[in-house]
């Protein structure tokens, strides 16, 4: 429906224009920030962390983790 697609292609816009980033790298960056706290309290498991942030499936979240800081959950925790 063009009425849906019109209004997320204003929200788009307007949100870069005020973030200067993507909507979608602004929520990834979110979550990974997020998974990092959660991580070092070490009260969680990775999977649990995955879930808590809003990703199902834990290797496209352990990806995205690792793209987003560098290396893997496990070896962040690890430091």
């Amino acid at each position: 429906t063009n009425n849906y697609r019109d209004l997320q292609a204003i929200f788009c816009r307007i949100f870069i224009a005020h973030t200067n980033t993507s909507f979608i790298k602004y929520l990834t960056g979110y979550r990974m920030e997020k998974a990092k706290e959660l991580l070092l309290t070490g009260e969680y498991k990775v999977y649990d962390v995955c879930e808590m942030v809003g990703y199902k499936n834990p290797t496209y979240f352990r990806k995205l983790f690792k793209d987003y800081v560098g290396k893997s959950p496990s070896a962040f925790i690890g430091e």
